[in-house]
Formats: C-alpha cells, sequence, structure tokens
C-alpha cells in the first residue's frame, strides 16, 4: 500500500517497481488480515529506494530449519511407537516447538496472528 492505496500484489521473492514524483510517502505491507507497521519514505527528485518486505515469523533461518526438523522428528516417532522412545520423541518435539514458537523478543507466533496484526510482517528500507 502506498498511502493507504494498494499499487500491487506481490508473490513469493517477486520484485516490484513503483515509480513516485518526489515527496514523502506511507509505505506498508499487508497479507490477508495481517501487515506491517507504516513505513515513512521521503523521495528526492529521480532518487531510488529499495524496500524489503518479510515475515517478521521466520526472519531468522534457524526457526524455518528448526520447524523442518520438528516435522521430521514428529513423523519419525509415529513410524518408530515404541513407548519409551515415543516419550523421549515427544518430549524433543515439546523443546523444539518450544524454541520455534518463541521468537528472539520473547513473542510467540500467535501474538502476531491473534493481537498484533500489523507486525506480522516487516517492511524496511535497503
Amino acid at each position: 500500500l502506498v498511502n493507504n492505496k494498494q499499487v500491487t500484489t506481490l508473490s513469493n521473492n517477486e520484485q516490484y517497481q513503483i515509480n513516485l514524483n518526489e515527496g514523502t510517502y506511507q509505505i506498508q505491507a499487508k497479507i490477508d488480515w495481517m501487515g506491517s507497521e507504516s513505513l515513512s519514505i521521503s523521495l528526492k527528485e529521480n532518487e531510488v529506494k529499495t524496500l524489503e518486505v518479510g515475515c517478521s515469523v521466520f526472519q531468522d533461518k534457524r526457526s524455518i530449519l528448526l520447524t523442518i526438523l520438528t516435522f521430521i522428528i514428529l513423523i519419525g516417532s509415529i513410524l518408530i511407537y515404541d513407548e519409551i522412545t515415543l516419550i523421549a520423541w515427544v518430549l524433543i518435539l515439546g523443546l523444539f516447538i518450544v524454541r520455534n514458537f518463541i521468537l528472539r523478543n520473547g513473542k510467540s507466533v500467535f501474538y502476531y496472528f491473534f493481537s498484533n496484526h500489523t507486525k506480522y510482517l516487516y517492511i524496511k528500507e535497503l
């Protein structure tokens, strides 16, 4: 959104160029009912600025890898089904889930989904 007006729709890893006149603009990203905080940018004549939009929840690549590992452990525990092994895997799985859903700032994924819709995405100037 540029000054609360939708200018494009983007997919993963897609880039888009917007030509704007000199001035100050409020830029915001949205996905469904969630989005980013508004970013104020000022443009001078012929100035080029690059912005990046991403998901605040999985900004850290380690979180993505741990999420994948969590599902591998879950599948492994289902396939092995030995009571002691299953209990051990469930405990390990629980630790990974806690790690995956608690972010650096101490806020869980559910914080973004249910309470703070304007911080699910980030938008920053590069």
